[in-house]
C-alpha cells in the first residue's frame, strides 16, 4: 500500500525554491544577473517541480526530461542550478532540507547518467 506522501502533488515547490534562491543570493551577495538566471532555471522546470513528490526524488524523472528534449544544454544547466540551490539548504537548517537534498541527489544522478 502506498503512503499518501508518495502520490502528493507539490504545487508550491517552485515558489519555495524561488524563495530559497533569493535567500541564497542575499546570503552570498550574488549579483542580480545570477539571481535572474537562477529564477529562469527554476521557472523552466516548474512542470517537473510541481509534480508528484515521490517522483522528484527519482533520477528517472529527471532523465526523462532531457531524453525527450531536442536541445539539452539549457535543460542541463537549469537542472544544475536547481540542484545547487537545493543543496545549499542542507547546512542552513531549512525544515525540508532532507527532501530538497534528495531532489538534488536525484538531479545529480540523472546528470551523471547523461554524461
Amino acid at each position: 500500500m502506498m503512503e499518501a506522501t508518495e502520490t502528493d502533488i507539490n504545487t508550491s515547490l517552485t515558489a519555495e525554491i524561488l524563495a530559497i534562491a533569493e535567500a541564497r543570493a542575499v546570503s552570498e551577495g550574488l549579483q542580480g544577473n545570477t539571481l535572474t538566471r537562477h529564477r529562469s532555471a527554476i521557472k523552466a522546470l516548474t512542470d517537473t517541480l510541481n509534480g508528484s513528490t515521490v517522483r522528484l526524488v527519482r533520477p528517472g524523472r529527471w532523465v526523462s526530461l532531457y531524453a525527450r528534449e531536442p536541445s539539452t544544454s539549457t535543460l542541463t544547466s537549469n537542472m544544475k542550478f536547481v540542484a545547487s540551490i537545493l543543496e545549499w539548504t542542507e547546512a542552513r537548517g531549512y525544515p525540508q532540507a532532507d527532501f530538497y537534498l534528495r531532489i538534488a541527489h536525484a538531479i545529480r544522478q540523472a546528470l551523471a547518467v547523461k554524461a
